[in-house]
């Protein structure tokens, strides 16, 4: 009996971002530009990859979308920090007479 992933093929799409460990301490990402079916059905997926730190504008690259799921593993979706306060300016004007002078 064969068992198809599809729902792995169905989740990709343009903009999302994938990663693989290549090395112990060194992470492929993937983003994908496009899914197509070629024409004898089998879907792909071309992607920018790129390696943060070593390589960051990356090259293009055409996968199987079957394989590419299998290689890649999707990101886990990040939130943005938040937006710390605003501080308000330091007067440069203020008393300093109460202030310990060194000498």
């Amino acid at each position: 009996m064969f068992f198809r992933r599809s729902e792995t093929q169905n989740a990709l799409s343009e903009g999302d971002t994938f990663q693989r460990r290549v090395a112990h301490d060194l992470v492929e990402t993937a983003r994908v530009n496009g899914v197509t079916t070629g024409p004898q059905g089998i879907r792909h997926v071309t992607f920018q990859v790129s390696t943060p730190g070593l390589d960051t504008l990356g090259d293009q690259r055409i996968l199987a979308a079957d394989v590419f799921s299998s290689m890649y593993q999707p990101t886990a979706p990040t939130t943005p920090w938040p937006t710390p306060p605003l501080l308000e300016p330091v007067s440069r004007s203020r008393d300093m007479s109460d202030t310990p002078q060194v000498l």
